[in-house]
Formats: structure tokens, sequence, C-alpha cells
């Protein structure tokens, strides 16, 4: 599992199907269930949103009692407010691109 307070983190992974211990990412405004997907959290300082991007695959996302899944192409923004809004976001988006710099290449 993984805390994320600020910054942005992406997961490539496929489902394990156990969800005796699920792979979970906590951020203030809640929480991002893996399910087997490759997906994006960032997180703005303090105040501000997390978003969640899912590439493929879906995720899971708990943001004030609530839980809703987002499947790919979504991207869910968790407000401070206690909101959320749902947006898409295609899989070779110009947001996406900094992951291709920062891994290596396979």
């Amino acid at each position: 599992n993984v805390v994320l307070d600020e910054g942005a983190v992406y997961f490539d992974s496929q489902a394990d199907g156990s969800q005796a211990r699920p792979f979970v990412v906590t951020t203030r405004r809640g929480l991002v269930q893996h399910v087997g997907t490759q997906f994006m959290v960032k997180a703005a300082r303090q105040a501000g949103p997390v978003s969640v991007s899912v590439r493929e695959g879906r995720v899971l996302v708990e943001h004030d009692g609530a839980r809703r899944e987002a499947a790919a192409g979504d991207r869910v923004t968790l407000l401070a407010d206690g909101s959320a809004q749902v947006g898409r976001i295609a899989p070779d988006a110009a947001e996406w691109q900094w992951i291709h710099a920062v891994t290596p290449p396979y």
C-alpha cells in the first residue's frame, strides 16, 4: 500500500485475484483500490484536489463515504468540499507522457 501526500504515482499491474490484501493508494481525499490496471493518482499541495486517471482496466475510488468504480478512460477528481467530478482522459493524452520519461524500456 502507498500513502500519497503530494505528487504523482503510476501503477501498471495485473489483478492477482486476491481481495484478502488489496493494493490501496491512500490520499487526504480518499482511497484508490487497484483492481488490475494502469492508473495514475495525482495529489496537489495541501487543500488542492486529488485526481485518479485510469488508462486501462479499472479501480475503485472511495471518497467522502461514497465508493465508485472508475474504468479505462475515466478521470475522477476528488475535491476538498467532499464532491467528486468525473471526466474523460484518452490513453494517449499528454498527461501520460511523463511516465515514459521516468521508466526504463522493457
